[in-house]
């Protein structure tokens, strides 16, 4: 990935803009739109990881040690990507559960 920054024209709702700089608490709305693609690529590269763990059959206890408190919060983790392909607006074949 390039560290390298280019000027480029956008249409965007400069109030939208300016109230995420506001949230972010960042000096530009460059600087606010450069955060968000950061951070909108990093979701994608974790919601990447999920899909390739489910298509692998999700994790294994190979150790047989986890106990059924713990499998159930590998269920709210399931149930927790699913909120987030919802959320994230991912629909049909880039969804991670199902």
């Amino acid at each position: 990935m390039s560290k390298a920054v280019t000027r480029t024209n956008f249409l965007v709702d400069l109030a939208k803009v300016r109230e995420l700089r506001r949230v972010l608490n960042l000096r530009s709305n460059s600087e606010a739109v450069r955060h968000v693609i950061d951070e909108r690529l990093a979701v994608e590269t974790g919601l990447n990881a999920l899909r390739r763990l489910r298509k692998l059959g999700g994790p294994e206890d190979v150790f047989g040690r986890i106990s059924a408190k713990k499998k159930c919060a590998l269920c709210l983790l399931a149930c927790f990507c699913s909120t987030l392909v919802f959320t994230s607006g991912l629909v049909g074949k880039n969804a991670i559960c199902g």
